[in-house]
């Protein structure tokens, strides 16, 4: 199930899930899959936590327990045996794809303010929602023990 969280990890197999769109992101080369892997987290904490990932997971984190997201986390773990929900989640994430991943983006082009404004809430929301619903999911089913939380470092130093 790994990485299905990620919205061009089910992207389309045309295109190697957007690996070979190849295009700028603000000023140097990436491609849209390592967009959405790395670049809009990595630009976000250089711009709005001076570069601490820490901060960054907290604010995230905050999020969950008296933020926007507070609501909505039983939602996110209703789906309680953890094999039945894989294409419950990759329903989502090509969802996603479609709607903010691919949607807009040509090859050769440069994404920017634009496209990140736009993304960070739902690049921010889909790996912190997908990630917390599988650990509850895995949690409930096979561990009688805490398992690890999301974590920004963990997803970015990858």
């Amino acid at each position: 199930m790994g990485d299905i969280h990620q919205p061009m990890h089910v992207g389309f197999t045309s295109d190697a899930g957007g690996n070979s769109i190849d295009l700028r992101w603000f000023r140097h080369k990436s491609n849209l899959h390592h967009v959405w892997d790395r670049e809009i987290i990595l630009t976000a904490a250089k711009d709005y936590y001076a570069k601490d990932v820490n901060l960054l997971e907290e604010d995230i984190e905050g999020n969950f327990t008296d933020g926007i997201w507070s609501d909505d986390l039983a939602s996110w773990r209703e789906c309680g045996n953890v094999f039945s929900c894989v294409n419950k989640f990759a329903t989502e994430s090509i969802n996603i794809a479609c709607k903010w991943g691919y949607k807009g983006v040509e090859a050769g082009e440069t994404l920017s303010d634009d496209y990140f404004n736009s993304r960070l809430p739902i690049s921010n929301e889909t790996s912190s929602t997908r990630w917390n619903t599988i650990s509850h999911a895995f949690k409930q089913r096979f561990w009688s023990f805490s398992t690890r939380r999301f974590s920004c470092y963990n997803l970015i130093t990858k």
